[in-house]
């Protein structure tokens, strides 16, 4: 999956694609439009059409936000497969071959 951005725009993550995924199939079932969307999580219609459309990530408030307006919770709202998915190689900010420090049991505190 290609995660291109623009300037004002976030990557775009396989959880969040699926969020958006589930999001958009709740409306659906649902009947709620972009606009419902937008309006119940205080959003400018345009800001909720970047997130469905998969242009923004849903934040973990909006999650929450979408999940209390469905009356559901955000477990049921983006899918316990997503939930209980493990990540095998934890994200590194700088993807460098970093060892761990070995910490002595006894450490105290610096001064």
């Amino acid at each position: 999956m290609s995660m291109t951005m623009t300037h004002n725009e976030t990557a775009v993550t396989p959880f969040s694609e699926v969020a958006r995924q589930e999001i958009r199939a709740w409306m659906a079932r649902r009947g709620y439009q972009q606009r419902d969307l937008a309006e119940a999580i205080g959003l400018k219609q345009s800001s909720a059409s970047l997130r469905l459309n998969g242009k923004v990530p849903f934040t973990l408030d909006d999650l929450a936000s979408i999940a209390a307006w469905m009356e559901i919770s955000i477990a049921e709202l983006v899918g316990s497969k997503v939930l209980n998915e493990k990540r095998p190689d934890p994200h590194n900010a700088d993807q460098g071959d970093h060892e761990l420090l070995q910490l002595d049991l006894n450490q105290q505190p610096f001064d």
